[in-house]
């Protein structure tokens, strides 16, 4: 896959670039994170592997014949064709051609005429027994109305459920930025910008020592940071600043913010920080934040309070 910048959204390769014979999709389909094409978007299907065009990768070259039965060998561009056991050696080979390959299997064994004649009989069996009963037609129609009307409903159902869910957050939302904003402004406004030194002061020595996972332990603490640093506001340096500073790339950075009604990106910053950096604590925290100049987030985290477990 690669990322579209127009879309703001990662992409399948074969939405851009047709699928070749004999060639499977590159990494990333060859494109830079800043959009340009480095290298060929395709790479030639190796030894023992082929495609015929149908497919996105290259596919693993079947099994070998039995001995006599070869039809042709396996290439980049088509797989290994084999006659079938029960079909006679030199018919199958005479009746071999191009126009006769759709008559192989995904084994790519050779299917008799014969064969083909009886599944096409059994086909049209099955037709005139089912005309013939105009029941079970008419049971089919009723059972796929039913079925669409049990899925319109538990559709509906899941929504409601999601629209109030998400009301009743942006309500505890609203309740946490007043609560969070106005003491802030008046505690801290004596704070020096951007000294380390000053916010500091704020949080204790358990709290500057404790594993950055404690953040994410309290979630208090975290709505009101998620209030105040995810929303992209003019002049006002965000989440997107702060997985800068921990050189986070900048196509995950936009693909986090893509899915920022389903997840909030500063826990998946803090999560992917976590993971990437098992030793830092909430010490390393402040230190990002002070950089960003985001002393009013460096207040929110003395409200922290640390177990005895996590120090």
């Amino acid at each position: 896959m690669y990322w579209d910048e127009n879309k703001n959204q990662c992409l399948h390769c074969a939405v851009r670039f047709n699928i070749t014979a004999g060639y499977e999709f590159a990494p990333n389909c060859g494109r830079s994170d800043d959009g340009s094409q480095h290298v060929s978007p395709y790479i030639k299907c190796t030894s023992g592997t082929f495609n015929n065009g149908s497919f996105l990768d290259c596919q693993k070259c079947s099994s070998m014949c039995p001995s006599g039965r070869l039809l042709s060998e396996c290439t980049a561009t088509s797989d290994r064709r084999c006659c079938a056991a029960e079909q006679h050696i030199q018919k199958c080979r005479e009746e071999f051609s191009p126009t006769t390959a759709s008559l192989f299997t995904t084994s790519q064994e050779y299917i008799p005429k014969s064969t083909l004649s009886y599944t096409s009989q059994a086909k049209t069996t099955v037709r005139s027994s089912t005309n013939s009963n105009p029941w079970v037609g008419f049971g089919a129609v009723i059972f796929t109305i039913l079925l669409c009307v049990a899925l319109y409903f538990l559709f509906h159902i899941i929504r409601k459920r999601k629209h109030h869910s998400c009301r009743g957050m942006k309500r505890r939302v609203s309740r946490i930025s007043v609560k969070t904003h106005e003491p802030l402004e008046d505690k801290h406004l004596h704070l020096k910008e951007n000294s380390v030194e000053d916010l500091r002061s704020l949080l204790s020595a358990e709290i500057q020592t404790a594993p950055l996972q404690t953040v994410l332990n309290n979630l208090d603490v975290v709505e009101e940071l998620i209030v105040l640093l995810d929303p992209e506001t003019p002049g006002m340096k965000n989440t997107r600043h702060l997985a800068a500073s921990c050189s986070l790339p900048f196509t995950w950075i936009n693909y986090t913010y893509s899915m920022k009604d389903s997840r909030s990106p500063l826990i998946a910053v803090l999560e992917k920080v976590i993971a990437k950096h098992p030793y830092w604590n909430v010490g390393h925290l402040v230190d990002l934040l002070s950089k960003i100049g985001r002393n009013d987030a460096v207040a929110v985290l003395a409200k922290l309070s640390v177990t005895a477990e996590e120090v």
